[in-house]
């Protein structure tokens, strides 16, 4: 008698206490709403996913102003800064402030260290020619010259 009293006082294998899930739903192994973990914000809504300590303020509004202004989509916003902020993350400073070779050193560390798809490094690297072009105003050989080979994929 005491074991089926005890039986009853968990649910669903939780003792008594307020991590214990309650009701129905909990009782079936469905995962409540409340429980779900909310999908990734977009940058309006949550700027610390496109901030960085090196790349933040007058240099990022310009950017995504510039992209606005070149009539860019909201996904393309939110890669070409991704992008910057993770060359600026990489070379710990601000990205107006990097060197040409600093550029070279990031893009072969995505090609060949973290081995990047080509089509990721193409967003990563229309982001940073974007950004170096428009945005800073340089023209720099390693973007010139630079070409991402297409991906090969089966049908």
């Amino acid at each position: 008698m005491a074991t089926q009293q005890t039986e009853r006082s968990t649910t669903a294998g939780f003792p008594n206490s307020s991590s214990a899930p309650e009701g129905r739903a909990a009782r079936s192994g469905r995962v409540r709403s409340e429980d779900v973990e909310s999908p990734r914000k977009s940058p309006k809504t949550e700027r610390s996913l496109t901030h960085s300590p090196f790349f933040c303020g007058a240099l990022y509004e310009q950017m995504s102003e510039d992209l606005s202004l070149g009539g860019m989509s909201e996904r393309t916003h939110e890669g070409y800064l991704r992008a910057v902020r993770k060359l600026a993350d990489f070379c710990q400073q601000s990205p107006d402030k990097i060197t040409e070779s600093q550029l070279r050193k990031y893009f072969l560390h995505l090609k060949n260290d973290r081995k990047f798809a080509s089509d990721s490094l193409r967003v990563a690297f229309s982001g940073l020619k974007f950004f170096y072009t428009r945005t800073c105003q340089r023209s720099w050989q390693t973007l010139a010259q630079m070409r991402i080979p297409d991906s090969k994929t089966l049908p």
